[in-house]
């Protein structure tokens, strides 16, 4: 370590800077960010109207998600929390300070993780794939938060044979690991295909070493975290079984090996200052020739644990074709653990270094921040509509599913809650669900068909999105219709005429 005392203090003082800075990019974004059609989805199975069993049978049980997160949002609703999807959002800031808070017990009991520590965290909070996560209200930030504490107990269960695992520590560790695999296996299908595919890699290693008593205690307390989602599954399964035969998702399982290399590449290739920051770091461990064998073997650990975790993602694939990149952030905080282990203590012993590889992620987060605050979403249309009513007060605004033949449960709900919704947000009227407006037209202003989550808008040609319209409602064949392709997957449809050409 440097003995300069300079960079001594400015490494100081970009330390306790970093998580406030941090930690308030993140809050920029989940509240500057528009709302998106997942979020709406959480926002509606935590309705605190609707009764715990009638939650349970007629909506979380008919998600293709666990209900885990689900139940979690009802709870939070009915303390009183404001019904918005930006309060929903600060859901996200319970796993993160939980997730702060372990770490700095975890950091007091074991001084030998914590070059990893000190590399790790900034790395993974430098990941766009996690700010992403925290500005939306869906459950992805609290798998990502345990997933963060699986990998770090994971490291310290890693070499309990050179430091003895005891007392005090032994309970935060353990503990740590029980609760943060039974998160990460119970929120999301695929995250729990990842977190199993994790554990029980090490849990391999573990017997290899002749550690039984620690294979032994991954089994168990797998199995043990697994229980719950069988349970809730089994009510579960009559719909995915039936759901995934036409679910609008499907990924080939070639595709989604695409994908797996995707995030693997993620983590050292998003944005300028990420990049630098680990080149920087790996250059720095290259040259110091310093070894860690713990830390190295860790590394090595995680990197065979993405090779079972893209063997049970293949299977996954093929059986439900159910898998979008998104799903796949722990395999960035895979590659991203795997790094901070092979460059954690050359970076500890490097003080400039260092200094930079904090700067640099600091930067990314908040570059990460400002664009993501910039966009949109279904605020767009939103506003587009909004406008154009308050300019003639006679607009009607008819919004539509991007998708009538949709077989998913309750979606047709779930759309008529988020266009109300953004009604009240933006001070407009609007008609009912995938009908033509009801009332008479108002021969001075156009009446506007508004369809948002409509995918790839951009990339098809305005003929085939009026077609598709005129399809729906023939009645507006001789009207006059110009289309309005948003940025942010949404088209508006501005129809004007009167009879006898049109039949508004």
């Amino acid at each position: 370590m440097t003995n300069i005392p300079a960079l001594l203090h400015i490494r100081r003082l970009i330390l306790i800077a970093f998580p406030i800075v941090a930690i308030a990019a993140f809050l920029n974004a989940a509240w500057h960010i528009g709302p998106w059609f997942d979020e709406f989805w959480s926002y509606y199975f935590a309705d605190p109207s609707v009764r715990i069993g009638e939650a349970f049978q007629f909506r979380w049980t008919t998600d293709v998600h666990p209900p885990l997160f689900s139940f979690l949002s009802w709870m939070a609703s009915n303390i009183g929390l404001p019904r918005t999807i930006e309060a929903g959002r600060m859901l996200n800031l319970l796993p993160l300070l939980a997730s702060v808070a372990y770490l700095a017990a975890f950091w007091r009991f074991n001084r030998q993780d914590r070059p990893f520590l000190l590399t790790f965290v900034p790395g993974v909070f430098a990941l766009v794939q996690v700010l992403a996560t925290f500005a939306e209200f869906r459950s992805y930030f609290t798998g990502v938060s345990a997933f963060i504490i699986l990998l770090v107990t994971l490291k310290r269960l890693h070499r309990r044979g050179e430091e003895r695992l005891e007392g005090g520590n032994a309970i935060l560790v353990w503990s740590g690991q029980v609760v943060s695999l039974g998160l990460c296996i119970n929120l999301h299908f695929v995250f729990s295909i990842l977190a199993v595919a994790v554990v029980g890699t090490f849990a391999f290693v573990a017997l290899l070493r002749g550690d039984r008593s620690l294979f032994l205690a991954h089994l168990l307390t797998g199995i043990a975290c697994c229980l719950p989602l069988a349970v809730t599954t089994a009510f579960q399964w009559s719909y995915l079984t039936a759901t995934s035969k036409d679910y609008w998702l499907k990924t080939s399982p070639l595709h989604a090996m695409s994908l797996m290399f995707q995030s693997i590449l993620m983590p050292l290739d998003q944005s300028t200052a990420t990049t630098a920051a680990w080149l920087g770091a790996l250059g720095t461990r290259v040259l110091s020739r310093e070894a860690r064998r713990a830390d190295d073997l860790y590394a090595v650990t995680l990197l065979v644990s993405i090779v079972s975790s893209g063997i049970l993602v293949f299977v996954y694939t093929a059986a439900t074709g159910a898998l979008a990149i998104r799903y796949l952030v722990p395999i960035c905080i895979l590659v991203t653990a795997a790094l901070a282990a092979a460059c954690g203590q050359a970076l500890r012993t490097h003080g400039l270094v260092q200094a930079l590889f904090l700067i640099f992620c600091l930067a990314a987060i908040v570059d990460t921040s400002v664009q993501a605050a910039r966009i949109p979403q279904w605020n767009e249309a939103a506003r587009f509509v909004a406008a154009r009513q308050k300019a003639c007060p006679g607009a009607r605004i008819a919004p539509l599913r991007a998708v009538l033949k949709d077989n998913t449960a309750n979606v047709e709900a779930n759309y008529d809650m988020a266009y109300q919704y953004l009604a009240k947000r933006w001070h407009m009227t609007v008609g009912a669900l995938d009908r033509m407006p009801g009332t008479h037209p108002d021969p001075t202003c156009p009446d506007y068909y508004w369809i948002d989550n409509q995918f790839a808008a951009a990339r098809r040609s305005e003929p085939v999105l009026k077609a598709e319209l005129l399809q729906r409602f023939p009645k507006l064949e001789g009207c006059s219709i110009l289309t309005h392709v948003m940025s942010s997957d949404a088209v508006v449809f501005e129809v004007t005429g009167e009879p006898p050409t049109c039949h508004r």
